[in-house]
């Protein structure tokens, strides 16, 4: 656009120089040829400067606002999120590079962007001013991480490129609203180890030796975040869930490790009490010959000593029913409304750990709770009720994905928009069966997790420290989603790298947005 109106500005200098030797040629009849063609160049030359000489800062400024376009992806592709309209600011004049005053507003689509502006005002009008909660010495910190979580997906992009997202979380919503948001939190690295060694470590990826997922070679010289809390700040450290930061902890062990198991030299991370689990996959199933000690790990044993009953009647090991699901098996294989529900998901175990370990803590200590959720990560699989609770909704197609057409969502294939209302009107008299994969059960999985996240805060609210103690919400990496034909992370692109980052708790601004960048592996530091 800024090009554009350098463009049009210099064809309207021709003109007006068209004009002025149109006058020239009138008034110089008299004079012969070469006069008139040495004066009209000589008249047509000082306009020119001159011209150019009052108009040359606001070309340059119209250039720099140009070039602006190019400081990153997303102003390109995410037209309504905070920081591309942040961005858009400043490129139109309304940042640090002019006077507000005196910028003319952009000529296409300048009534839609102001009631944008306008809207977005409102909000921070609406949250912002409120002071924060004044600060306390050494506040407890309670971390929830969630696996594979892109930054768009948070409940506060209600549009992205390709349409509307309707996601429903408001958790994360009274998050924002009471405290700072990042809207530009980007990771280490796109990988579940390297990114979260990052942030233990406070380094960056080439210096934790965690260079992939199958290394966990995490070193031995470093001293942890958790360490420096745990010995340097008295801090009683907690982790449960899927830390993979496990295969050389010697204070807590992967699953009870042989002297065979141990590859690394031994390290003792810091952490004071843990209950560590696996990924989705790994848990279901069998143990490899060169880790027997796998079966030691808590939701693996969980599940193994589960039964649950199928639709028809049938009674069967939990084990059998999560790992049917994972696969698409369907009831045939054991995997239905009834077999599989909350009671053995992989997110809510975490959650209840999570708890366990919080209970049992010593009193009159700070605290940090590091809760690692092994959702969303894939694979992307929801129960009945969490695949129930995402149909009627129209979800948006990946970026770049002309074939989308071709992957709706699994529990709505087929289906006419009458026959899915029929559905959820009946209530549990038509079962939804759980569903493996599409961008609506991604959904699904994070709408379910803004429930759990809720569930944790209210249990340290009952015990009376929540006015004590900072909220952490972020992701160890993003998701592609579908996006330009990619599924899954590894790739340095915007919904592989950014992650939704939250903090509330005293001493945090409320109802604040950070627009520049941020690393997530400075949140050690932080804490």
């Amino acid at each position: 656009q800024g090009r554009n109106n350098i463009i049009i500005r210099h064809k309207s200098i021709n003109r007006r120089l068209e004009d002025e030797t149109r006058v020239m040629r009138g008034r110089t009849s008299a004079v012969g040829l070469g006069a008139t063609a040495a004066t009209a160049a000589l008249v047509l030359l000082l306009l020119l400067n001159a011209r150019l000489a009052a108009d040359r800062s606001l070309v340059g400024e119209r250039m720099r606002r140009w070039l602006t376009v190019l400081e990153g992806y997303r102003l390109l592709t995410n037209k309504d999120d905070e920081a591309g309209g942040e961005r858009r600011r400043r490129l139109w004049g309304m940042g640090p590079f002019s006077d507000p005053a005196t910028v003319k507003r952009r000529p296409d689509g300048g009534g839609a962007e102001r009631r944008r502006e306008r809207e977005r005002e409102r909000e921070r009008e609406r949250v912002g001013n409120a002071p924060p909660l004044p600060p306390v010495p050494r506040p407890n910190i309670l971390y929830l991480l969630l696996d594979q979580w892109r930054f768009d997906w948070d409940g506060w992009h209600p549009q992205t490129p390709t349409g509307e997202l309707p996601l429903n979380l408001p958790f994360l919503r009274e998050m924002g609203e009471n405290g700072t948001r990042f809207v530009q939190a980007y990771v280490p690295s796109p990988f579940c180890s390297p990114s979260r060694a990052c942030m233990a470590a406070g380094r960056e990826y080439d210096e934790t030796g965690v260079m992939t997922n199958d290394g966990h070679d995490f070193s031995h010289r470093i001293k942890t975040v958790y360490k420096l809390l745990r010995d340097n700040g008295k801090y009683h450290v907690m982790s449960a869930g899927k830390d993979d930061l496990y295969s050389n902890d010697k204070k807590f062990p992967k699953y009870r490790h042989d002297k065979k198991s141990i590859k690394f030299q031994p390290i003792d991370l810091g952490f004071s009490d843990m209950i560590r689990t696996n990924g989705k996959i790994m848990t279901a199933y069998r143990a490899p010959k060169a880790m027997p000690t796998w079966f030691d790990e808590p939701y693996r044993k969980f599940l193994r000593w589960h039964e649950v009953e199928t639709e028809d009647g049938r009674t069967i090991h939990a084990k059998t029913a999560y790992k049917a699901c994972l696969e698409g098996l369907g009831p045939e294989g054991g995997c239905d409304s009834t077999s599989f529900t909350e009671e053995i998901y992989p997110d809510d175990f975490v959650r209840d750990r999570a708890i366990d370990i919080f209970d049992r803590r010593p009193k009159g200590k700070p605290w940090l709770l590091q809760v690692n959720f092994p959702g969303p990560h894939p694979p992307i699989v929801s129960t009945s009720a969490m695949a129930r609770s995402v149909m009627g909704r129209k979800w948006p197609p990946p970026l770049n994905r002309p074939d989308f057409e071709n992957y709706p969502c699994p529990q709505t294939a087929g289906l006419t928009k009458f026959e899915q209302e029929v559905i959820l009107a009946s209530g549990e008299q038509t079962p939804v069966q759980p569903q493996t994969g599409g961008r609506c059960n991604y959904a699904a999985e994070i709408e379910h997790l803004d429930a759990l996240m809720r569930s944790i805060v209210d249990h340290v609210r009952t015990s009376g420290e929540l006015e004590r103690t900072i909220v952490v919400v972020s992701g160890d990496h993003g998701e592609n989603l579908g996006d330009n034909g990619f599924e899954g992370k590894g790739l340095p692109w915007q919904a592989s790298v950014s992650v939704p980052l939250l903090i509330a708790g005293p001493g945090v601004a409320r109802g604040h947005i950070h627009g520049g960048p941020v690393a997530t592996l400075d949140l050690g530091g932080t804490f």
